[in-house]
C-alpha cells in the first residue's frame, strides 16, 4: 500500500486495546476540562440543565404545557407536550393548519420526564409567589 493510500484509508482502530484504553480515559477527562473561561464541560452541562429545569418550573406553575423533542418522536413534526399536572403527550404539529394533534398519551399526571420538577422547591416557591402577588 503506498503512503497516499495510507493517508486517505487509516487502518481500522476500534479491536486495538490501546487505543480503546486512550478513547476511554480522553472520554474520561473531557467533562472535566476547562472549555470557558472558569467553567468545565461538566459545569456548564450542570449550568444549562438548572435553565432548563427553571424553564420548564415557571412553565407549570403558570399553567402552561411545554414542548420539546427526545428520541420518542419518530417523525420531524412530532413533539412531547410537558404539561403542568406532570402527564406527557405525543403531538403532531400540522405547519399548514397550525394545529396539534395528540397521537398518544406517553405518561400519566405525575408520570412524565419532568414530573419530578413539580416536587422541586424552586416550583413550590414559585407557585407560592405567584399565588401572592394574584391576591394583591
Amino acid at each position: 500500500m503506498s503512503m497516499e493510500n495510507k493517508k486517505k484509508d487509516p487502518p481500522p482502530t476500534g479491536g486495538n486495546p490501546a487505543h480503546v484504553r486512550k478513547r476511554k480515559e480522553m472520554a474520561q477527562k473531557i467533562p472535566d476540562r476547562e472549555i470557558y473561561p472558569g467553567k468545565t464541560v461538566r459545569e456548564l452541562e450542570a449550568e444549562s440543565r438548572s435553565i432548563v429545569d427553571l424553564i420548564y418550573i415557571e412553565d407549570f406553575a403558570k399553567g402552561v404545557s411545554t414542548a420539546y423533542k427526545d428520541e420518542r418522536c419518530a417523525h420531524p413534526r412530532q413533539f412531547i407536550r410537558a404539561h403542568p399536572d406532570g402527564s406527557e403527550d405525543l403531538i403532531l404539529y400540522n405547519l399548514v393548519s397550525e394545529e396539534e394533534i395528540v397521537l398518544q398519551r406517553l405518561a400519566e399526571p405525575g408520570k412524565g420526564k419532568r414530573s419530578y420538577l413539580l416536587q422541586d422547591p424552586r416550583y413550590l416557591t414559585y407557585v407560592q409567589q405567584l399565588q401572592e402577588n394574584d391576591g394583591k
